[in-house]
């Protein structure tokens, strides 16, 4: 009799532990999310650093910096910049000043850490598509361009 009332306990609790296991929740480790310190768009032969401040009122200030490779070699330009966020419909305007007072016009919108633009370069438009990035990740992608394009210094 003892043992017949051990089985049953013993079945009954198993009973209770598999009917349990079944609602456990496993959660993986999540990763740590990346600080954006900037916005990044990587093509074959140019990348596009973009860091901006939006001020309350929406004035934009900040720096482009584009690194562009051809036959071997590359050069790196940075741009200072202005410009106006319109938080309501996440459009934004901004003016890069290029050297001897030549301004570079780029538009588009800004919203969940992606940066949509279109910049005019003389009678062309390029389209881009910057995403949040981390300082880290653009000396990454910098890194790599060099192996293929060196940046002299001073260019």
């Amino acid at each position: 009799m003892k043992k017949l009332v051990l089985f049953v306990c013993l079945s009954v609790s198993l009973l209770i532990l598999a009917s349990c296991s079944s609602s456990i929740v496993s959660v993986a480790p999540q990763a740590t999310p990346k600080s954006i310190d900037g916005y990044m768009d990587v093509q074959a032969d140019t990348i596009d650093w973009v860091k901006l401040i939006v001020a309350s009122g929406g004035s934009v200030s900040g720096q482009w910096i584009a690194d562009t490779g051809q036959k071997g070699a590359g050069t790196q330009t940075i741009y200072p910049m202005t410009g106006i966020f319109e938080e309501g419909n996440n459009a934004i305007s901004l003016t890069l000043q290029g050297s001897q007072g030549a301004t570079i016009s780029v538009s588009g919108t800004f919203e969940n850490s992606v940066l949509s633009v279109d910049m005019q370069q003389g009678s062309t438009v390029k389209h881009l598509v910057l995403t949040g990035a981390a300082e880290s990740d653009y000396a990454a992608a910098l890194a790599t361009f060099e192996k293929k394009y060196p940046i002299a210094p001073g260019a």
